[in-house]
């Protein structure tokens, strides 16, 4: 292919060339006609690959013509005005579907194309199937579809969009799954392993609507009216939630993302939250040597799930999100009486929690009980006294506020925050998002992309279809022979790469 492709260079350029001799200086030195020039010239160039592999497929059919039965010449029957479409990046490439069928005996017939290529019309390429996934990794399946009709001029349907990103999105999960294999084998070695000095592991979990549909009661706003497509009776989806925990892992000082990953502990197994967490921060440089501290809230189990992962390691701990601890402070201050200074009471508490000093946070809670307004607004569920002691009272161990400061380490989880945010918002409001199967690789391909991941991905699709491919001949070619639709020597005519492939296919037969 590098030699076609030289090749084909040197040919365009030299005429290419010799056409710009013949214009005026307005066209040579003008962007906009030598722009206009390559992209005509580029999509002509693709429409003569297209062609050209057409007439190989239709060669390739005429060398297996005679029957491996009788060897009389088998009738070519040809549907011209029924070609099979595939999906190419930015073309539609029409392939013949020629049908070899004996007359004179009881052989199969066969479909050469289907047979070589396994391909049946409205497939799409895997280049089509991956910048179909990015877009929709980023807006919803509408949107995608507009983006992939503007950029790449391929006009797909909405539904065939939403089914090529699911089918991606699962590559995703899978891609993911083996990275974390490697590290883990990698950590588990039973050879000690130099790493990074240190590794800051910020996590947090978000919500995304969920639920399943279910058919309207009286006095729902759908109970007794019918779709306007197909006349069905309108059904409902009770909103119910699922949460998304996003972990970010990352040297010190790195502003860039540089390890991430995603959780639905919904569907999620024991001890997976600490299995992820691990394999993330080796992707980072987790040695033997290494330091690990993590930051976030104190929800979704988040700090027993830092702990069990990183036990082995030299003064790991899991600290508490600085804003959400102030949030609590806040809480109770709103609900102190007017006659007492609420203001000088919460900054004290915070000194008192950032000092870690349990004497003096006791006396200031036993000081808020004594100054708590009588009656409580009706929107609070609990009092804040009470959430803040109970916060302070189970969480106190994991707020080392000031020696994170002192390590220069940031003490607020607000890059956790923002991160849930990306994997969980927007993205999840079309449909078939909400269901607990299509949630997380959704994120799972949103984190691979946002971490840079992405052509290690690609490269890994690619190489994942081509191997499928090739699978897929052999064991086409194998049962063509067996049915005696072909002969070895047919096959050998074929000239497969390998002869030891056609050996195989003959002993199978």
């Amino acid at each position: 292919m590098d030699t076609l492709i030289a090749e084909l260079s040197e040919i365009v350029k030299g005429r290419t060339l010799s056409w710009l001799s013949d214009r005026g200086l307005l066209e040579v030195a003008s962007l906009t006609q030598i722009q206009d020039a390559m992209t005509r010239a580029g999509r002509a160039a693709a429409e003569a690959v297209g062609g050209a592999w057409r007439e190989a497929l239709v060669r390739v059919t005429m060398t297996l013509r005679e029957c491996p039965g009788c060897g009389h010449p088998r009738k070519l029957k040809w549907r011209s005005a029924q070609p099979l479409r595939v999906e190419v990046l930015g073309f539609t490439i029409e392939l013949p579907k020629p049908y070899l069928e004996c007359a004179h005996c009881a052989t199969p017939g066969v479909s050469v194309v289907t047979l070589l290529t396994g391909l049946s019309s409205g497939e799409a390429s895997v280049q089509l199937k991956l910048a179909t996934a990015y877009c929709t990794s980023a807006k919803s399946y509408g949107d995608a579809q507009r983006d992939l009709a503007v950029h790449y001029g391929q006009d797909l349907e909405r539904t065939k969009v939403r089914r090529i990103a699911l089918a991606v999105e699962q590559e995703a999960m899978a891609f993911a799954e083996a990275e974390r294999r490697v590290q883990l084998e990698r950590i588990s070695g039973e050879a000690r392993t130099v790493g990074v000095p240190l590794i800051l592991t910020e996590a947090d979990g978000g919500k995304v609507r969920s639920g399943t549909l279910v058919a309207c009661e009286e006095g729902d706003a759908g109970y007794g009216k019918r779709t306007p497509k197909r006349g069905l009776p309108r059904r409902k989806r009770p909103t119910s939630f699922r949460e998304v925990i996003t972990m970010d892992a990352r040297e010190p000082g790195t502003s860039a993302c540089t390890a991430l990953d995603v959780l639905v502990p919904a569907g999620a197994r024991s001890g997976e939250r600490a299995r992820r967490m691990l394999a993330l921060a080796g992707r980072v440089g987790l040695g033997s040597n290494t330091r690990s501290i993590g930051l976030g809230d104190m929800g979704s189990e988040l700090a027993r799930a830092f702990e069990e992962a990183f036990f082995d390691y030299p003064d790991s701990y899991w600290n508490a999100d600085w804003k959400h601890t102030c949030d609590y402070v806040e809480a109770v201050r709103k609900v102190l009486s007017r006659r007492f200074d609420g203001i000088v009471w919460s900054k004290a508490m915070k000194d008192a929690i950032w000092h870690r000093d349990p004497d003096q946070r006791d006396a200031l809670l036993a000081q808020a009980r004594r100054h708590r307004v009588k009656v409580l607004p009706r929107d609070l569920e609990k009092c804040p006294v009470a959430a803040l002691q109970t916060y302070l009272t189970n969480n106190f161990k994991h707020m080392r506020f000031a020696e994170l400061k002192a390590l220069g380490l940031p003490f607020v989880s607000a890059r956790a925050e923002a991160q849930v945010r990306v994997r969980t918002k927007d993205r999840f409001c079309v449909a078939g998002a909400w269901r607990l199967e299509n949630i997380e690789p959704k994120a799972t391909l949103r984190a691979i992309i946002a971490d840079g991941r992405w052509g290690a991905f690609r490269s890994h699709v690619l190489a994942q279809h081509r191997g499928q491919f090739e699978r897929g001949l052999l064991a086409r070619l194998t049962r063509a022979v067996q049915e005696g639709r072909l002969s070895s020597a047919q096959l050998d005519a074929l000239g497969l790469p390998d002869a030891n492939v056609s050996a195989g296919i003959a002993r199978a037969a």
